[in-house]
């Protein structure tokens, strides 16, 4: 009986052992290795920056691309509306016009 149990406690101390070993080397090698993860977050940083002009190029060519087909779509149907609105004033102008008089 205790036998098994005093087994019980030797693997759950070895466990916590090797878990605060991990943990003390986890944490130096945090340590060791900090300055070059803030120099790749830094150089990742420049190579976002870098690519910002492109990123832009490139989104206005796609907002070009789909934004020109995307306005014909929509104004060639209403174009007829739009001549029709244009000869209303065309006609009330011409219309509202005083004659000369003689």
């Amino acid at each position: 009986m205790f036998g098994l149990f005093g087994l019980g406690m030797v693997l759950f101390v070895g466990a916590a052992l090797i878990g605060l070993v991990w943990a003390v080397l986890s944490l130096v090698m945090w340590v060791l290795f900090l300055p070059f993860h803030l120099l790749r977050f830094a150089f990742h940083g420049l190579a976002a920056l870098f690519l910002l002009p492109f990123v832009f190029l490139v989104l206005t060519v796609v907002a070009i691309a789909v934004g020109l087909p995307l306005l014909f779509a929509v104004a060639l149907p209403l174009l007829p509306l739009v001549l029709v609105a244009a000869a209303v004033v065309w006609l009330a102008r011409r219309l509202s016009r005083p004659s000369p008089v003689r």
